[in-house]
């Protein structure tokens, strides 16, 4: 059974303050009733007694799921200073150990994440309860956005697509079609891709075991896979030559695997590159159906 500690909250309509019971660690194999109610939301949310606002309460919380192998470090921005440098010490000492564990059997199999929203978190039990790997399914939802707003010929729509937040919402049907929901001007939109591009999404990971996130509880999100798009490296192939040379190729890659990913909707991927300094440094490219 979870243990269970009162926090204060105050109401965002009537600024009453009332209290309500938080789990700061969740074993969901000891308390699958706190798991159920982490995947409807409503673990996180508070009904206020005086007005009968519903109010949101992210707070900070371990879910541990042992039978998986993974642990969700919610870590909201609403924590305080101390609360925070008291998570963030933990997380640090864990990485420390893992870099030191030789051997590599402490916590083996456990896939460790950390997690800034109450909404990211279900979005993570739902991934792993559909036994998906979370960093193909960022790229699954990277790849899926660009092919959206590529298609989309309003400039100002095509922007509102790639700044919107793609979730994965579940994977059902004979050919486990994967099913993403994003919002668009407040509505929610849906769609489904198929399951090939969630596997040729993890033949990219195993190819590139650099992509891995650090040991310890790392985020993986957009802004995650964004940073390994942007290194020199590169997250698809990796060349020897010039910082530049290895972007442009990223870029083309990049256009190539929207033709392997959707060939029933691209012919053909025309790439075109923009040079901005004398010195071939930064390039932009973009991708065209013809």
């Amino acid at each position: 059974m979870a243990t269970s500690i009162t926090a204060a909250v105050t109401c965002s309509h009537c600024g009453k303050e009332h209290d309500i019971q938080t789990y700061p660690n969740i074993n969901v194999k000891e308390s699958p009733e706190l798991k159920a109610r982490i995947k409807d939301g409503t673990l996180f949310l508070w009904t206020c007694p005086d007005c009968g606002q519903v109010n949101l309460a992210p707070y900070q919380t371990l879910y541990h799921d042992p039978d998986e192998k993974v642990m969700i470090w919610l870590t909201p921005n609403s924590m305080s200073f101390s609360e925070r440098a008291l998570v963030d010490s933990h997380i640090q000492a864990i990485a420390g150990q893992l870099a030191e564990d030789k051997s590599g059997e402490l916590l083996r199999g456990y896939a460790l994440r950390r997690v800034k929203e109450a909404g990211e978190l279900i979005e993570k039990v739902n991934i792993f309860d559909a036994g998906l790997d979370d960093i193909a399914m960022e790229m699954c939802k990277y790849i899926t956005k660009m092919e959206i707003a590529e298609k989309e010929t309003d400039k100002e729509k095509a922007k509102a697509i790639m700044d919107a937040v793609f979730k994965f919402y579940k994977i059902d049907g004979a050919d486990n079609d994967i099913t993403l929901t994003y919002p668009v001007n407040g509505h929610m939109q849906g769609i489904q891709i198929g399951f090939n591009v969630y596997e040729d999404c993890r033949g990219i990971i195993k190819r590139n075991p650099d992509v891995m996130p650090t040991p310890g509880f790392s985020y993986v999100n957009a802004e995650w896979l964004a940073t390994k798009m942007r290194e020199p490296s590169g997250l698809l192939f990796k060349f020897s030559g010039t910082v530049a040379d290895d972007y442009i190729v990223n870029l083309r890659c990049m256009a190539e695997l929207l033709a392997e990913f959707f060939d029933s909707c691209i012919d053909e991927v025309i790439v075109e590159f923009f040079f901005h300094e004398v010195d071939g440094t930064t390039a932009e490219a973009s991708a065209h159906h013809t």
